[in-house]
């Protein structure tokens, strides 16, 4: 699993690296413009909100997951003994699996009626399609499950015995 995850984590990133940088641009250029020429980028907050934020986000949370990088409060978590230490992280990891299951199932449900209407947001100019964003979030979250999956069968398979006198 690790052998197919990886590639598609570091795929994942490039393109949620790209798309920030997208974004970062396309804001930028449509304030300059606003303030110099008193123009604008059609679709700007549209584009920004169902495109590169969806991208950034959704592939960000997959990435996160695999690379094990979610904030972790361990204030407590440090005092406890390895065995007991080891029980936490296999609940964590079931947690978090259960938890990215149900949220990949709502946004599938979620991309399914979407697609089903051609949902589309209207800007001045044009409609924006959004429907295509909805399988965007999904794949993001569905590969974050997976990637949840793998730690958490690889959480489980980790030896959890303290030797003498190890904390």
């Amino acid at each position: 699993m690790k052998n197919v995850l990886a590639p598609v984590s570091n795929l994942s990133e490039l393109i949620a690296c790209i798309m920030t940088v997208a974004m970062m641009v396309h804001i930028v250029t449509n304030v300059s413009l606003r303030v110099t020429v008193n123009g604008y980028v059609p679709a700007t907050i549209e584009t920004v909100s169902y495109y590169y934020m969806i991208a950034a986000v959704f592939l960000g949370i997959f990435v996160a997951t695999y690379h094990e990088a979610h904030i972790r409060v361990d204030v407590f978590y440090n005092l406890f003994r390895k065995s007991v230490r080891h029980v936490i992280d296999v609940f964590a990891s079931i947690v978090l699996f259960v938890y990215l299951a149900l949220f990949a199932y709502g946004l599938l449900l979620r991309a399914l009626r979407s697609t089903a209407h051609g949902e589309f947001v209207e800007t001045i100019f044009f409609d924006l399609p959004v429907w295509p964003t909805r399988w965007l979030a999904l794949a993001g979250m569905g590969l974050a499950f997976m990637a949840a999956g793998y730690i958490a069968i690889r959480t489980v398979r980790r030896p959890s015995s303290s030797g003498p006198g190890e904390r």
